[in-house]
């Protein structure tokens, strides 16, 4: 990915998150964020990100990451290292009105 393509991508997500903004279920959690700088969205739960917001919070987010495992290893993930994907047994799958829990077969596709 170039640079270019990189801040395309950063763009639109500023943008997306500012509208429409992100749906929060848990209360607490909403109102955290409100309380932090966020604005509240057009629909229930909606939580708007202001750019500025995003940008303070990317700036105080650490540069890396450690991931231990049950066995005490793990790896850690920062900029530029190599892509790692993992689940959990909760994740969901969303279908219009429907969820479900997500398979295998989904990871793979």
């Amino acid at each position: 990915m170039t640079e270019e393509e990189a801040e395309k991508i950063h763009r639109a997500s500023l943008a997306l998150l500012h509208d429409p903004g992100v749906r929060m279920e848990h209360e607490g959690v909403y109102d955290a964020l409100i309380r932090a700088g966020a604005r509240p969205g057009a629909g229930a739960q909606v939580v708007r990100f202001p750019e500025g917001l995003v940008r303070a919070c990317l700036e105080q987010a650490p540069s890396e990451v450690f991931f231990a495992d049950r066995s005490g290893g793990g790896y850690a993930i920062a900029p530029g290292g190599p892509s790692r994907v993992w689940s959990v047994p909760g994740l969901y799958v969303q279908r219009r009105a429907h969820h479900r829990l997500m398979t295998r077969k989904d990871l793979r596709d």
